[in-house]
């Protein structure tokens, strides 16, 4: 497997950059609770809090009250806060450091780094998955995709911009994002998993490195029906090895159904290095 996961990294850093400016944002809110920690009786029904500070070199506690509850709340989280900046600084630390000394694996990334009379004499190029071999890659899954049934052929109901048909508009929308992209795919191929038959919506080809990957579009998840369903899926997928933005893509619909074919196309872009 060849895929440069530092994409995943650098969106990673940027939500830990995020995150650090919000925390202590709050922290500036918060330091006025600073030197204060609190003791709980929790043998009392419901717990009581007091809140201590240190005076003289000794503590004092006061009983905090009913009305005070939201200064508990506040103290508690100063002392969060505290922990979070702190594991958020760690954390950007190593993560910028991994950004700055990733060394992709992909073959196009190792080929740029071979000297050209190395490139002549082992003929690297031939690591690459030639895009000339996507056509022979999508006729031979779909010649073997048509030794079976089709799974109720009364569903596929939608058209592609292909001619193709699919089982929902936004099947449709994915088909199409891969087409203008220029992904090879095919519909529903049929993949076994634990000698279980699975159908996953799209069965896509890495063309720079020859890897096979999965893409499922689970809709909404709202119902319950639909989350089992997925869990199960998901499940099944994880068990037998997928990993997510590697060789499984998984797609949602919002909350109120929608989906967005920019977001989608922004998902396959950076996947498949495009």
């Amino acid at each position: 497997m060849y895929f440069n996961c530092i994409e995943d990294v650098k969106r990673d850093l940027e939500c830990e950059i995020l995150l650090l400016r919000k925390f202590k944002k709050r922290m500036s809110y918060l330091k006025r609770h600073e030197g204060l920690y609190l003791k709980i009786n929790d043998r009392k029904d419901p717990p009581q809090y007091y809140i201590v500070k240190r005076q003289d070199g000794r503590e004092v506690a006061k009983y905090a009250r009913k009305d005070e509850a939201g200064i508990v709340d506040e103290i508690q989280e100063y002392r969060y806060m505290k922990f979070a900046i702190k594991a958020c600084e760690q954390n950007i630390k190593h993560l910028q450091a991994l950004v700055n000394n990733y060394r992709s694996l992909a073959p196009p990334d190792v080929i740029r780094n071979f000297g050209r009379s190395c490139q002549q004499q082992h003929n690297a190029t031939k690591l690459i998955f030639n895009y000339r071999d996507a056509a022979s890659w999508i006729a031979s899954k779909e010649l073997r995709k048509a030794e079976f049934n089709v799974y109720k052929p009364e569903g596929l109901i939608h058209i592609a911009g292909d001619g193709t048909r699919k089982r929902s508009k936004s099947e449709v929308l994915i088909s199409d994002c891969l087409d203008s992209l220029g992904i090879p795919h095919v519909y529903e191929y049929p993949i076994w998993i634990d000698g279980e038959k699975l159908l996953p919506d799209f069965l896509c080809l890495d063309a720079a490195t020859g890897q096979e990957v999965v893409i499922e579009h689970f809709g909404l998840m709202v119902k319950d029906s639909s989350r089992e369903g997925t869990y199960s899926k998901l499940e099944k997928y994880i068990k037998a090895g997928y990993l997510i933005n590697v060789d499984l893509i998984i797609i949602f619909e919002d909350i109120n159904g929608n989906i967005n074919a920019e977001s989608i196309k922004n998902i396959l872009k950076a996947r498949f290095r495009l």
